[in-house]
Order: C-alpha cells, then sequence, then structure tokens
C-alpha cells in the first residue's frame, strides 16, 4: 500500500453573515505516513520533499530520497525514483533497479509489477532476483499471492494460479472474487440474485451463494449480511453467532467489534459482551491487545479488552503494528508501547492560516451555516478556530453547507492550498453558486 497523506475533516455550527477563522498549522518537519513494517516507518521529508524510513526511536535509517515509498514486506520495499519503480533493502541500496512502471510488495516470494518492453506492456512476477516467472496474457488483471494461490481476472471471468502460472482454478464466471484466505476464497454469483458464498481450492462450493455480503475468514469465522443483519459463520457454514448486529468488524485476537442500535462494543466468539456498546463512532479490530476508537473528526483513542482507555482524545492514531503504534495529539506526535508509554516524541511546531468567508448570495445571510474544514478545530474566541492537523504546500477540500434537511439546501466545495507561515484567504460565495479563493 502506498503511503500518502491522508485527510479528514471537522464541522462547527456558526449563526453568521460573515465569519473569520483562524487555521493553525503544523509546521512538521516530517510529515507521518504510515505504521512499522519490519522495523521501520515510511516518511516524508518537508524540506528535502522526499520519503525515507525511519525507525521506532525516530532515527532516519534510509534518508529522504524517494519520490514514493511502501512498507517493508520480505525484506524489500518498492520506492520510486524519476517516475519508475524498484525494490530497495533495509540498507537503502538498490536490489532490483527502478525500471517498472508499477509495482506491489513482495507476497510469498514473488511480487506483482508492469514494465515496457519494446513498446509492449508486460505485467507479471517477478522473484527476489528481478526475474520474471510469471508473465501476464492480453486481458489478464492479476492481484498478489496469498495462501499460496493469485486471483486472475481473465476479461469478464475470474480464476486462481499457483507460482508456476498454472490455473488451479480455471476461469468461470463470477460477479465478483477475492483471493483465498484460510485456504476459503469469498465469490459473488455471476446469476441474479448475485448472492456471497465460498469456494474451496478445487474450485467447489464449500459455502453455497446466500449471503447478501460477507467478509473474508479470519480466525476460522467470517462476517455475513443477511437482510441487513450481520453475525458470523465457521467453515462450514454453521451459524456461530447469528445475524443480529448493524456492523462488524472481523474477528481478531479472539473478538470482533461489532455495532447495535447506533453503539459499538466488542464481542467474543460465545456471543459474550468483552465491552459492553458505547457510544462511540467506531471500534477497530484489536492489535497487540488494544483497539483504535473513533469518537469523532480528529479525536481518537486507545482501549484495551477490559475497556479501559489506554489514551484517549488523540488527534491521530493508527493501529498496532509490531509493537508499537504512531499517534498524534496537541502538539506532539511519536511512537507508544501497548502500555501507552512515550518510546519516542517530536514537537508539533504551529503556524497560522486565516480563512475569511464572504456571503454575497443576500438570501444566505439569515441561514443556518455548516463549515466544513481543513483539520481539527478547537475555539480560541467566538469567531477563531485554532486548527491542528493542516499541512504547507497541501491542498485540503472544505464545504460550506447552509439550511441542511431542507428544500433551500445549498452546498459550496472545493479545495486550497495551505502555504507559508502566515497567510490570509477570502472564500467568497456568489450568488450564482460558484466560489472564488482570493488572496487578502
Amino acid at each position: 500500500m502506498s503511503y500518502k497523506i491522508f485527510i479528514k475533516t471537522f464541522f462547527i455550527m456558526m449563526f453568521v453573515i460573515l465569519m473569520e477563522i483562524s487555521f493553525s498549522n503544523p509546521v512538521d518537519a516530517y510529515v507521518y505516513s504510515g505504521g512499522l513494517s519490519e522495523g521501520l516507518m515510511p516518511r516524508f521529508d518537508e524540506e528535502s520533499q522526499k520519503y525515507g524510513y525511519i525507525d521506532v526511536y525516530g532515527k532516519w535509517v534510509i534518508p529522504p530520497k524517494y519520490d514514493m515509498v511502501e512498507g517493508f514486506s520480505e525484506g524489500f520495499a518498492v520506492v520510486s525514483s524519476e517516475g519508475s519503480y524498484g525494490f530497495i533493502d533495509k540498507t537503502g541500496k538498490w536490489v532490483i533497479p527502478p525500471k517498472f512502471s508499477s509495482a506491489s510488495r513482495f507476497a510469498e516470494g514473488l511480487a506483482l509489477v508492469s514494465t515496457t518492453e519494446n513498446g509492449s506492456k508486460i505485467t507479471g512476477y517477478i522473484d527476489k532476483a528481478g526475474k520474471f516467472v510469471i508473465i501476464g496474457k492480453p486481458g489478464y488483471s492479476f492481484r498478489t499471492f496469498q495462501n499460496g494461490l493469485a486471483l486472475v481476472k481473465v476479461w469478464d471471468k475470474y480464476g486462481w494460479i499457483d507460482k508456476t502460472g498454472n490455473f488451479v482454478i480455471k476461469p468461470r464466471k463470477f460477479y465478483d472474487a477475492r483471493s483465498f484466505s484460510e485456504d476459503l476464497a469469498l465469490v459473488r454469483q455471476a446469476e441474479k440474485p448475485w448472492k456471497y458464498g465460498y469456494i474451496n481450492k478445487n474450485g467447489d462450493w464449500v459455502i453455497k451463494p446466500k449471503f447478501d455480503f460477507a467478509g473474508d475468514f479470519h480466525e476460522g469465522v467470517a462476517l455475513v449480511y443477511i437482510n441487513n443483519k450481520v453475525g458470523f459463520i465457521d467453515k462450514k457454514g454453521q451459524w456461530i453467532i447469528q445475524p443480529q448486529y448493524d456492523r462488524a468488524r472481523s474477528f481478531s485476537e479472539g473478538v470482533a467489534s461489532v455495532q447495535l442500535n447506533g453503539k459499538w462494543g466488542v464481542i467474543n466468539k460465545s456471543n459474550q459482551w468483552v465491552i459492553p456498546p458505547m457510544e462511540v463512532e467506531n471500534i477497530d479490530g484489536f492489535n497487540d491487545g488494544l483497539a483504535v476508537v473513533s469518537m469523532g473528526p480528529y479525536n481518537s483513542g486507545l482501549i484495551n479488552k477490559k475497556g479501559d482507555w489506554v489514551w484517549n482524545n488523540l488527534l491521530q492514531v493508527n493501529s498496532f503494528s509490531e509493537g508499537y503504534a504512531w499517534i498524534k495529539e496537541d502538539g506532539l506526535q511519536g511512537f507508544i508501547n501497548p502500555n501507552g508509554e512515550w518510546v519516542y516524541k517530536e514537537e508539533i511546531p504551529l503556524s497560522e492560516v486565516y480563512v475569511h468567508l464572504v456571503l454575497e448570495d443576500e438570501s444566505l445571510k439569515k441561514q443556518t451555516l455548516t463549515f466544513f474544514g481543513l483539520g481539527k478545530a478547537s475555539k480560541v474566541d467566538s469567531d477563531t478556530l485554532r486548527i491542528w492537523d493542516v499541512r504547507f504546500n497541501d491542498k485540503y477540500w472544505w464545504e460550506v453547507n447552509f439550511n441542511a434537511g431542507t428544500k433551500n439546501y445549498k452546498s459550496y466545495f472545493g479545495e486550497i492550498t495551505v502555504s507559508g507561515k502566515k497567510r490570509n484567504v477570502s472564500i467568497r460565495l456568489k450568488s450564482d453558486g460558484t466560489y472564488t479563493v482570493e488572496e487578502e
């Protein structure tokens, strides 16, 4: 998975004719780019505008010099330089030169890549010496190897190949199909009513298609939906938990997060509450004994399996990976361990950008306004907001809605580039439904 800067939104209700908002912008020396993989985390350096890798103590192990990077897998990482993709080792040395137009991580000893030779595009799998071992044909679309096989779409059919490139399950008609997980593959039948079921590595139906939606098997069970309710089945298709929840996550570390009547909680495989339902927006799966809980935009925390908060009121937190998680709280960011202790931390310096919202449409001036802005906000005074998670030289979406949910509903949205330590900008909303963004 590529590591790119990810944008979240906030909202604030105001009843105003003219609004001036102050945005605080972290001039983060390095922009967070993902979690640990094989001991290293990809990171973006604002000064050089390049990616590199740091360790859990924040030290650059591989200096920032790449245009794009991915996490390490099987000792190698996909990186991009001057528009081409190749693979490096953990010293930053090229082990497979950048000669591909696209590339994915190594999985089970093979990596999916594309290149052009003599004017023809070639897509297939290479080994760790960089040699093609499987080359696709016209109409082939590949997935990475998983559970010993790779999913291949051949025009409008799906099949699975082994590492010699031979079809173990010959292409056949499915509406959709997934890679194998725990020796079963989720597929959706090609004919109405397009239900989901599971096949084995012989291509035989093990669990016939009867579900409205379903997930891969994890820890011997899979979540499935019937009539807008979700439950869990075993590998024989037998219910271990009848469909009764509104939403759910797959089982991890023996438990699963589920939503019931708008509240999220955590259950075990006996359908007993491990953590009773609480009013939060989401509970992710558990890793290293902890789960990320979202309470709203830029407001997350970590809980253990007893339901105790290890950390809350965080601006950003990723699931634990290899025993550590990268978090952000007001003014600080870094790695913590499962006990909630800082292993590495650094300050997030701030600077300000002022955005002035101007309403030219007279009909809007007495209407309820909702503003979605650039990051997590905290009020400084009646018309000033302090924004904590925006960065220089990045584009951010903004949205302004009026009379939401009524016949007179109007919406404006666009993007703004945040740059410089001090900037004054007007977003001018015009009567014809257009807008301009102007420097003041």
